[in-house]
């Protein structure tokens, strides 16, 4: 019996029901648990903007607006039909993704390397949006990676010689304006990217197209807006983390034998030895291997080591691969490469459900018996906060949810004047909140060893008391329990 060759539309629905299934499992996953501590942070934020707060006057955060911004929509038609703001977002995320690989579709419609290339990426990009970056699924880097994928891919075009039509050029540049946005850093991928066009091609005019003009405008109107908006930004906050964000470095060295290094390394040098074969005839691969070493140089640039700021080249290097290993001639070949990817992705979500999980259960057990409406958590690390509130329905109030300008004081990389005034300055900050926003209870965080600061954590209170105006409004809250970790005090 002869093999059965499925008709191109037969293909094209195949493709567009394993991506709606991808999507509604998905949806299922994020939807049912607590959303990443930074991404419930904003969705939090987002309410109280909502309800009149400003950013950086209101609300302290060392990010600019952008993540404010992309996130407001779903919280905005939650409050509006009373629905959770949580699945809202995941619903309205996933939505942006159909969306970018629906363009991408039509983007690759007259594609000269066929149809089956058109499916072939559109199915692997559905796989790494939805489950392959679970660990920051709705985090600035993954809406970054996400609005890439048009530019990337239409890099990865031009540089066989093909232009994709000018309709496609104005939401490829729109799409790249937006990605860059998110953070500074990101504008090494289109740069890094332009540069190996320009040496692919020889001609320097190809730098000068209608999407770069697009992207070049919304990169230079985006800080005049924030300025426009929030004054405060640039007058306090840039200020502010420049001098105290320093703290939470981490060495080159530490960050290179790390797991997601590793993670990120492997499926690179496989891709290499993959494109050493001469069965690897598409070498636009090459394209989206550029743009995951970009992706690691701004990860090594920051200097964090947090595991989601690898998120984008993570995902470029992830495509680069099975881009590479969907061209082998030998289909056992294909299969196990997929299946790698396939058994990386279980462990993964394994892992993403009990990181959520973990801050709920702990504060769960801490206010066992209480019932808190209104509450401060004084900590180094937004993510104790965040996703608890929200998935406890616990209303944030205070600038202040994460001490992040005291660590720089506390591991004394200010002097000691500047470590006075951003401590004076939290603990008059604190102050008002406490008489003005009056939290049923507040959670002080004084973890010995924490991943913070590494050495027996001194009890934040022990600074702030130094400052009457902070002690007079402490006054009037009463330690009620406290695990070793954690104290918890109550108002009066």
């Amino acid at each position: 019996m002869g093999a059965i060759v499925l008709s191109t539309k037969s293909q094209n629905l195949f493709v567009l029901l394993a991506c709606a299934a991808l999507f509604i499992l998905a949806f299922v996953f994020y939807g049912s648990q607590p959303l990443l501590s930074d991404v419930s942070y904003f969705v939090e934020a987002d309410r109280r903007i909502l309800r009149g707060a400003v950013p950086y006057v209101d609300i302290f955060e060392n990010n600019p607006p952008l993540a404010f911004w992309i996130s407001l929509p779903p919280v905005w038609f939650a409050k509006f039909t009373g629905l959770r703001a949580e699945p809202a977002f995941t619903f309205y995320t996933l939505g942006i993704v159909a969306g970018v690989l629906a363009f991408i579709w039509r983007q690759h419609f007259e594609d000269s390397r066929g149809n089956y290339y058109r499916q072939k990426l559109v199915l692997i990009l559905a796989v790494v949006t939805t489950f392959c970056l679970a660990f920051g699924f709705g985090q600035r880097e993954y809406f970054a990676a996400l609005l890439l994928l048009p530019y990337i891919s239409s890099i990865a075009q031009r540089s066989l010689g093909q232009s994709p039509k000018v309709n496609f050029a104005l939401p490829i540049g729109f799409l790249l304006g937006i990605g860059v946005c998110f953070k500074a850093y990101f504008l090494l991928f289109p740069i890094c990217l332009e540069i190996f066009l320009l040496i692919k091609t020889g001609n320097w005019k190809v730098a000068f197209r209608t999407e770069t003009f697009i992207a070049a405008a919304i990169v230079v109107i985006y800080p005049i807006l924030i300025w426009w908006l929030y004054p405060s930004y640039f007058t306090m906050i840039i200020p502010l983390t420049i001098l105290t964000y320093g703290a939470f470095q981490t060495s080159v060295f530490a960050i290179l034998l790390s797991s997601t290094f590793i993670i990120f390394i492997l499926p690179f040098i496989a891709t290499i030895v993959l494109l050493c074969f001469r069965s690897i005839k598409d070498r636009s691969v090459l394209v989206w291997l550029i743009a995951a070493l970009v992706g690691l140089l701004i990860h090594l640039l920051q200097q964090r080591g947090w595991p989601y700021q690898l998120l984008p080249g993570l995902a470029f290097v992830t495509i680069a691969f099975l881009l590479a290993v969907l061209q082998l001639r030998h289909p056992m070949g294909q299969i196990l490469g997929v299946l790698a990817v396939l058994m990386c992705i279980q462990p993964g979500l394994a892992d993403y459900q009990r990181t959520q999980e973990l801050p709920v259960a702990r504060f769960d057990d801490l206010l066992k018996d209480q019932l808190p409406k209104r509450m401060i958590l004084l900590t180094y690390d937004i993510g104790l906060s965040f996703p608890f509130l929200p998935a406890r329905n616990i209303e944030w109030v205070g600038h202040y949810q994460s001490l992040w300008p005291m660590v720089a004081a506390k591991k004394k990389l200010i002097s000691e004047v500047e470590a006075k005034k951003v401590i004076g300055d939290m603990a008059q900050i604190l102050s008002r909140d406490l008489i003005e926003q009056s939290p049923d209870y507040v959670i002080v965080d004084h973890r010995p060893f924490s991943d913070t600061l590494h050495d027996d954590d001194e009890n934040p209170l022990d600074s702030l008391l130094a400052y009457g105006e902070f002690a007079g409004a402490w006054s009037r809250y009463k330690m009620a329990k406290e695990d070793g970790a954690f104290q918890l005090w109550q108002r009066q």
